[in-house]
């Protein structure tokens, strides 16, 4: 009798331990709480998203696995804001005898070793690398601009630079070892803009597997660490806009021109491709923020010694002066208010200060080489000088700008602001700063009688000449010579408006 109840109860008990170890298995039915993640196959056993109603043989083994990359997906997925299913597939293979960090993808479908899974973020990486190609598929039509993106935006969640040789295997294979000694010295070394240029880019098959491998090796890491620099530099309230933007700015990143077959191996082309990542339509954008990004990032490309790293920014007025110190933009008081009014009347004005070798963009303290860009393009240009300047002086600003103010001027102090400029244009100028002499230009019809003009013509004293060959008054047909009294200048009638209002110092004798 006891041995039937003893028999009755460990079978009972028995069946109880089946019955909640099988109710706990479909309690915590192994699956990918995940919208980016659709499978994951471990050795053939595959896991599925906990949205499709396929089923998986549980295991203490995989579940522990599971919970662990549930986790990490979680973090990833909260952080990009990921609300539609991507429909990625992760397969974890056995890694060869050599290498234990394998790590490659095709499109949707990612091969990576158990080591790799655990120990890297490349699932991260895998997760960010599609939300981007889903913004904006063109992306990946340049694997510089792609890895730079993913590399940029996993260091904004996370805080942290990826190794690249343990996660993604985006550096290019190099065969230094055998063929450096038949190389130019130049293109072993890290990368600056040489004269060898044409000698390397045809020698970069003894090293690299592609030409353009040759390019991504020598920018990938410099341009990533230029815009990491310039991101830790802001504050913190000036971050989270660069990261909540970044959706936006990839989404409506402009990539519909298709580049040549010597512009992807070209390093001016990938250089400006990167950077316009920053820029609103090719031109300096109008959030403050942005263009602090953005000068930060060329300031620390500048020690790089790149060069033309933007093609056409644009201003709505470049003040130039030869030899100015630019610190004294924004310490010295008098100075600095000129351009702190108009900026403080609109913040949006694009206004910039440079004395030929060096700019400063306003509001901002940095300063900037002048060949980092390619072009640049203004509404308005003032040319501050205090020795004469020539007619062709004034014709070098062509491509620069339509309209040009010289003044002369050996204290740029005398110049109490350039707001009206910006709104009146020159007679603005010449209501707000009666005792400057000036001259307004108007480039294109300037440069469409330069044939007939004596280029090495000093201005002042060119606009003064009347009886001369080719005067002033005869190549542009001025009829008369109106004083302005609210101005204090003359604005000739004239067949061709080349020059506008201006005021020279002797005005007696021009009105005689």
């Amino acid at each position: 009798m006891n041995l039937q109840k003893w028999v009755l109860y460990t079978s009972t008990l028995s069946l109880a331990v089946l019955i909640i170890l099988y109710a706990y298995s479909k309690q915590t039915q192994v699956c990918l709480k995940s919208q980016a993640l659709d499978k994951i196959i471990f050795k053939q056993q595959e896991v599925s998203s906990c949205f499709r109603a396929q089923k998986t043989d549980w295991s203490f083994e995989i579940n522990k696995k599971i919970n662990k990359l549930n986790a990490r997906l979680s973090v990833i997925e909260k952080l990009l804001k990921i609300n539609k299913k991507l429909a990625l597939k992760v397969e974890v293979v056995e890694a060869g005898r050599i290498h234990e960090q394998v790590n490659y993808d095709v499109g949707n479908h990612l091969f990576v070793s158990e080591k790799t899974l655990e120990e890297t973020p490349a699932v991260e990486m895998f997760i960010i690398r599609n939300w981007i190609k889903e913004l904006n598929p063109k992306v990946a039509a340049n694997r510089l601009l792609e890895d730079l993106l993913v590399n940029f935006k996993y260091f904004q969640l996370y805080g942290e630079v990826v190794d690249m040789k343990k996660s993604y295997q985006l550096e290019p294979k190099i065969r230094w070892a055998f063929n450096q000694i038949q190389s130019h010295q130049a293109c072993v070394t890290h990368w600056k803009l040489t004269q060898h240029w044409d000698l390397c880019l045809n020698r970069s098959s003894l090293f690299f597997d592609s030409t353009f491998d040759f390019v991504y090796e020598q920018v990938h890491q410099k341009v990533l660490k230029a815009w990491i620099q310039a991101f830790n530099a802001l504050s913190i309230s000036q971050k989270y806009e660069i990261n909540n933007n970044f959706k936006s700015q990839v989404q409506n990143f402009d990539l519909s021109s298709k580049p040549t077959a010597r512009e992807v191996v070209s390093f001016s082309y990938n250089l400006k491709l990167l950077n316009r990542f920053w820029l609103m339509n090719e031109e300096i954008p109008n959030s403050l923020v942005h263009q602090k990004m953005l000068v930060g990032i060329l300031k620390n490309m500048n020690s790089y010694k790149y060069s033309s790293l933007i093609e056409k920014p644009s201003f709505d007025l470049i003040y130039f002066k030869e030899n100015l110190n630019l610190a004294d933009v924004y310490e010295n008081e008098k100075l600095n208010s000129i351009f702190r009014k108009a900026l403080n009347k609109n913040p949006n004005l694009k206004i910039a200060v440079s004395n030929f070798k060096e700019m400063v963009l306003l509001p901002l303290e940095k300063n900037i080489r002048m060949d980092t860009f390619n072009t640049i393009k203004a509404n308005q240009v003032i040319l501050d000088s205090c020795k004469s300047i020539m007619i062709r002086d004034v014709v070098n600003f062509q491509t620069v700008t339509s309209k040009l103010v010289l003044t002369y001027n050996c204290d740029s102090k005398n110049i109490k602001s350039i707001d009206q400029l910006l709104e009146k244009g020159a007679q603005g100028f010449a209501s707000q700063n009666i005792d400057v002499q000036f001259v307004q230009f108007h480039l294109p019809s300037l440069i469409s009688k330069t044939a007939l003009l004596n280029l090495d013509s000093e201005v002042f004293q060119y606009v003064q000449a009347r009886n001369i060959k080719n005067s002033i008054y005869e190549v542009f047909g001025w009829k008369e010579l109106n004083w302005d009294q609210v101005t204090k200048s003359y604005k000739p009638k004239a067949y061709v408006d080349a020059v506008g209002y201006f005021r020279t110092g002797e005005e007696r004798s021009l009105s005689n």
